[in-house]
């Protein structure tokens, strides 16, 4: 598996963090096991750590879709989300994009602690 989802329960988050090649299928798999510890935890921050990842190459639709999913699943779309890369690694911004057209509060940073600071502050 290219990811791991899991709950910090001391920030109240759902942490994926993401390693090797990855594509917008594996993300949403990700993205809908972080869903189902949101539900189950009550939780409302997302931390997300591409730093380990790249992207594999796929057509523009496949971002699209993985968007609009975050966005159309209740507790993902009423979370924050802050994403981690390393300088010059590039994310999905269209994904990261999409999402914030549809009201998702999404964030992007190079530093897991400004990351998860972000996180913690009130919406």
């Amino acid at each position: 598996m290219s990811y791991t989802v899991s709950a910090d329960e001391q920030h109240r988050l759902i942490e994926v963090i993401y390693s090797g090649p990855i594509t917008s299928s594996t993300r949403i798999c990700a993205m809908e096991d972080g869903a189902t510890l949101l539900d189950a935890n009550g939780f409302a921050r997302v931390l997300v750590d591409l730093r380990d990842a790249s992207a594999a190459s796929e057509p523009v639709h496949a971002a699209t879709a993985f968007a609009a999913r975050i966005a159309h699943r209740p507790r993902m779309r009423d979370s924050r989300l802050a994403y981690v890369t390393h300088p010059g690694q590039h994310a999905s911004l269209l994904a990261q994009n999409m999402a914030a057209a549809r009201h998702v509060e999404v964030a992007h940073f190079h530093k897991r602690d400004a990351a998860l600071n972000w996180l913690l502050q009130d919406p």
